[in-house]
């Protein structure tokens, strides 16, 4: 193509005709078309577009593929660098990472459970954790420590005022004993402030609440015999005479009622009736003598006074009552050494000594 474009700028230029023209083209042989490897306008105009066409996709690609997750909570979140939690309690631990798989909002109890899993999968610090870090404290993890900051407030107030806590109220069970014993108690103080009248009061509650309290009964029987109100001490004696039978106090001082009264039989039934409970009681059993004595028993009133002087021997009121039964049964030898040794211990009032000395004359006489 050259080569004619060449022949055709040289006829131009020497003004050639169209006959002479035309004899040259027809001798001119027309070559075949032989496609040069190369590129021309179209085709490069098709690879420029396709290109761009290409380019503007990948531009759209990189695009949709860089758009941020709508929701980062949900899936499963990176590595996060958990800081220091000093709100719940904890020990401060160096900054480490932990993967946290979680779904929806962080409360204060699922941030215990993350601190846990934080102790027990300690890691490397990644890149990836520290760029999403202050995001993620952000949405989720930040409102955790408030909860728990909050929650361990309530906790700290609640310890400083145990009296917030709700807790089902439980009635203590008082046994009739314990009810006993309270009045009883208190009638012991009220007795030491001289308030006789409510100290009585409290007695028969006692009393009331448990019929079985020896103390408030025999405080309550003294307490009625020195305010010369016997007709109630005796009734309450009776009555626990036949409840305590083996309580030889109330068996005494219910004899000595009986004797106080002139009645003497009645008394030595009641002190009879306890000897099986007496046992070794010194007093009991000079009571019993002196008693047995009065009725001219004075076998049996020795037989009990000896009892009795074997756990006291220097009692001089019993010595002198083992004298008069030794002397009315005519052992003479016997009543003058107890008379004697009653002299002895010196604590004879004025009239028993009296009564020892004329007895030792009469003794005298006799041997």
């Amino acid at each position: 193509m050259s080569l004619i474009n060449q022949m055709l700028h040289n006829l131009e230029h020497r003004n050639a005709s169209a006959e002479k023209i035309e004899p040259i083209t027809s001798a001119v042989q027309v070559m075949p078309v032989v496609e040069r490897v190369g590129f021309n306008n179209s085709r490069l105009l098709y690879i420029l577009l396709c290109l761009g066409v290409l380019i503007i996709g990948i531009v759209l690609w990189m695009s949709v593929s860089n758009k941020p997750d709508k929701q980062p909570l949900i899936a499963k979140a990176p590595e996060v660098l958990l800081a220091p939690v000093d709100s719940i309690g904890l020990q401060k631990q160096p900054e480490t990472t932990v993967k946290i798989e979680t779904k929806g909002t962080f409360t204060a109890s699922s941030q215990v459970e993350v601190l846990k899993q934080h102790k027990a999968r300690v890691n490397k610090t990644s890149e990836v954790a520290v760029q999403t870090q202050g995001l993620y404290f952000e949405t989720g993890l930040s409102s955790a420590i408030e909860d728990s900051t909050l929650a361990n407030q309530q906790v700290g107030e609640q310890i400083k005022s145990p009296a917030i806590y709700s807790t089902s109220s439980t009635t203590k069970t008082v046994t009739p004993y314990q009810q006993s014993e309270n009045h009883y108690r208190q009638a012991v103080n009220l007795l030491q402030q001289g308030r006789v009248v409510e100290t009585l009061e409290e007695l028969h509650k006692s009393l009331a609440d448990d019929n079985g309290n020896i103390k408030a009964r025999q405080m309550l029987i003294s307490l009625l015999l020195e305010n010369k109100r016997s007709d109630e001490a005796l009734e309450l004696l009776q009555d626990g005479v036949k409840r305590y039978p083996q309580n030889i106090d109330f068996i005494k001082t219910l004899a000595r009622l009986k004797v106080d009264s002139g009645d003497d039989a009645g008394a030595r039934d009641i002190l009879e009736a306890g000897l099986i409970y007496s046992a070794q009681d010194a007093e009991y059993h000079a009571f019993y003598a002196s008693l047995l004595q009065r009725n001219s028993q004075h076998d049996k009133a020795i037989e009990h006074y000896v009892i009795a002087l074997q756990t006291s021997p220097s009692m001089p009121a019993w010595l002198v009552g083992v004298g008069i039964s030794l002397q009315a049964v005519n052992k003479f030898h016997d009543a003058s050494s107890a008379f004697r040794r009653a002299q002895d211990t010196g604590q004879l009032n004025p009239q028993l000594s009296q009564f020892v000395e004329q007895r030792l004359n009469q003794l005298k006489s006799v041997n």
